[in-house]
């Protein structure tokens, strides 16, 4: 399933893109929830996806318990595997850390400074 979408995803043109990103906002959580996961896979395809975006995006417009996930599971890799371009992007995603410590889903204060310093580690290399 998750390849499937990830052949039509790697066909995408930057319209396609910019018309997926305005489009977001009104997804389900499911559906941002399997968008998420074929972004970060690679499923072996020498055609890999150059995502320095929409993970971040995503994590930023998803409701708190799939950002939750997110950011347990991808995040990291996202930041880490990708030059992120948008410093806005990056300021977006730290709001959203901080709502989920305020929200207890970040719950303990190591994790919350981790997050804190790696983003603005990124916000240091960011090519923008």
């Amino acid at each position: 399933f998750f390849y499937e979408a990830y052949k039509i995803l790697v066909t995408f043109s930057k319209v396609d893109w910019d018309c997926l990103k305005d489009e977001l906002p009104k997804w389900s959580e499911d559906q941002l929830d399997v968008l998420v996961t074929t972004l970060h896979n690679e499923h072996g395809d020498q055609n890999r996806i150059n995502d320095n975006f929409f993970i971040g995006y995503i994590f930023t417009i998803a409701p708190d318990n799939l950002a939750s996930t997110i950011l347990d599971c991808f995040l990291y890799y996202f930041i880490s595997e990708n030059k992120i371009e948008s410093i806005e992007l990056l300021n977006s995603i730290e709001e959203k850390i901080n709502l989920l410590y305020d929200g207890k889903y970040i719950r303990e204060e190591t994790e919350y400074k981790f997050w804190k310093k790696f983003i603005q580690e990124a916000k240091n290399k960011a090519v923008c």
